[in-house]
């Protein structure tokens, strides 16, 4: 082995030893954490989790969906017609089941294992939430999200209800980030780009994520209207800087503004061969362009806030596109089970269903107040 080699593999594993190290020098107490976090919430959701046999609703949504895993939809007999007169729960949980199913896992532990899955994983969520609640406060609801007896029991239920919870406080996430006032102006278009898509995304799974669902649509629509401001505040660091670009700007099209109301002037003398008056609107206009120019020459203070209009983002059709396809996607299992989309509408009929108490069980208005001083200390 020649001395060159030698010298290459000691620059290689230099170069990794040194990789290693910046990872190590990452990790936080904060990152220790919530991986002593999200192993609690795994545990709690996975110990024993096919111990007791599947309920009777967990039983229809897995039976139906192992039959379109097996390809036995399309098949005759009494199973198949009693597939046909009931609907899973839950569309999305469906497509997942299917294509678990197909894989060939067929145990009650295998029906449960997609919720408790997202059940674990939504103990990292308010990892996104710092920037707002603060390091230790974030941290304290992802202790709430991972202990909860609620959160806990229904990740441990082939039901649909986690993936609502899960893609409903992500897309709840992703609205807060999107219309969050930022220090770097620049920046501000990719990162509320990225969440917008983050958004459009989780809110088409949310769609196709069960009965659930519909209970997160009346928060999302009033936490839009709340978040969602028709301005945004420029932080004092960045506000002069602002001020300065968007009066240059004002003034670069007053002044362009004029430049094409001499040409027409002149060309209104040149024809007529008089000089024209001056109109009323062009002197408006002058007495505008002279205020912008006067505030444009006043610096402001660096402790100033400002607000800027809203202005949307430029591509509203790649989210709504994003929305559709995570809701087709997801409702079919990547288009492998067209009969999910048929589902949708049937959760929406189940959730008017339960508002109407058309069920047989109507809890009194009692019961919240119970649940939440027993359940939720």
């Amino acid at each position: 082995m020649t001395s060159t080699s030698l010298t290459s593999i000691s620059l290689t594993a230099g170069r990794s030893g040194a990789t290693e190290q910046n990872y190590v020098n990452r990790v936080t107490i904060e990152h220790l954490l919530y991986g002593m976090l999200l192993l609690v919430a795994g545990a709690l959701r996975f110990f024993a989790l096919g111990v007791q046999p599947l309920t009777s609703a967990e039983a229809l949504n897995s039976w139906l969906a192992w039959l379109a895993g097996r390809g036995l939809m399309a098949s005759t007999g009494p199973a198949t017609m009693l597939a046909d007169m009931n609907a899973p729960s839950s569309p999305l949980l469906f497509a997942l089941h299917s294509l678990l199913f197909w894989v060939g896992a067929d145990s009650d532990a295998a029906a449960r294992v997609i919720p408790a899955i997202v059940g674990t994983v939504l103990v990292l969520l308010p990892w996104f939430l710092r920037p707002y609640f603060g390091r230790t406060w974030a941290l304290l609801a992802a202790l709430l999200l991972a202990v909860d007896p609620w959160l806990v029991a229904y990740s441990r239920l082939a039901d649909g209800l986690i993936l609502s919870v899960f893609c409903g406080l992500l897309t709840l996430i992703g609205l807060v980030h999107f219309a969050a006032p930022v220090e770097q102006p620049a920046a501000v278009t990719s990162a509320q780009r990225r969440w917008l898509y983050v958004m459009a995304v989780s809110g088409g799974l949310l769609l196709v994520s069960g009965v659930g669902a519909w209970n997160f649509v009346p928060v999302l629509l009033f936490g839009w209207l709340f978040f969602r401001p028709p301005h945004r505040v420029v932080e004092s660091s960045v506000a002069p800087d602002i001020h300065a670009a968007t009066t240059e700007k004002m003034t670069a099209n007053l002044t362009a503004d004029a430049s094409e109301a001499d040409a027409a002037h002149e060309m209104d003398e040149a024809n007529t061969g008089t000089e024209a008056p001056v109109t009323a609107s062009e002197m408006i206009d002058d007495q505008h362009s002279a205020s912008v120019k006067a505030k444009a020459a006043t610096p402001l203070p660096n402790n100033t806030e400002i607000e800027l209009p809203y202005e949307p983002m430029q591509t509203p059709g790649v989210a709504l596109l994003l929305f559709a396809a995570a809701a087709v996607l997801g409702a079919t299992g990547w288009l492998w089970q067209p009969a999910g989309l048929g589902y949708i509408s049937t959760s929406l009929t189940d959730w008017i269903g339960q508002l109407l108490h058309s069920g047989d069980a109507v809890y009194p208005l009692s019961w919240l107040a119970l649940r939440l001083l027993v359940d939720q200390p």
